[in-house]
């Protein structure tokens, strides 16, 4: 009977020595994690280098257009003067040799401005594409920004997570190890104390 209580003694005390164990989490480690912030990052550079050299050759193209408007500006303003300096020249002709008018003149009169009108309607016209372009590159720009700026956070947040998962597995490892620490010692508790109580049931026999 005392062998007994001894062996369930020695039993129940070794159960109370074990703490209660909580089964590790199974995470993704940070070594995969990483492999896969830097797959995402390379796949976004690839997009973004794309789009800043879509972005560059707009910016070309809006420079050139600005140049070729600046041009084209220039050479309507030189053609108004010297259409008007031809037109000033051809009346003071007709009135100082005769009131005869000369129908070609009057027909140079009239074509002329609508000529120039012409031309100023391209001009604007040329005014509507610079804006519009501007305004592509200004949208253009906005997105790469934000993009740029969605980037960052969803990077922040990888590294986060690669933290937290590293801090995880390190606390999982030292509990792992805490457990089987504390069990080795249970065990060999439990075996004391079953010996002790068979040499106590042994020497209470005898006695």
């Amino acid at each position: 009977m005392f062998f007994a209580f001894g062996t369930f003694l020695s039993f129940l005390w070794g159960q109370m020595l074990i703490p209660e164990y909580k089964p590790v989490v199974t995470v993704e480690s940070p070594k995969q994690l990483k492999k896969e912030v830097a797959a995402s990052e390379a796949v976004y550079a690839k997009k973004a280098d794309s789009l800043n050299r879509q972005n560059n050759q707009l910016v070309f193209q809006l420079s050139s257009t600005k140049t070729a408007l600046a041009n084209a500006n220039t050479k309507t303003v030189s053609l108004q003067r010297e259409i008007f300096n031809l037109l000033d020249q051809r009346f003071t002709r007709q009135e100082n040799a005769s009131s005869h008018l000369d129908a070609s003149c009057d027909s140079l009169a009239n074509t002329i401005p609508v000529l120039i009108a012409v031309s100023n309607e391209k001009d604007s016209l040329y005014n509507s594409e610079v804006a519009d372009l501007e305004s592509q590159v200004q949208n253009r720009d906005s997105a790469v920004a934000l993009q740029q700026q969605q980037y960052q956070i969803l990077k922040e947040s990888f590294i986060k997570s690669v933290e937290a998962q590293t801090i995880l597995i390190s606390d999982n490892k030292a509990l792992t190890k805490t457990v089987r620490q504390q069990r080795t010692k249970s065990k060999l508790l439990s075996a004391a104390l079953f010996i002790l109580s068979g040499a106590a049931a042994t020497y209470l026999l005898h006695h």
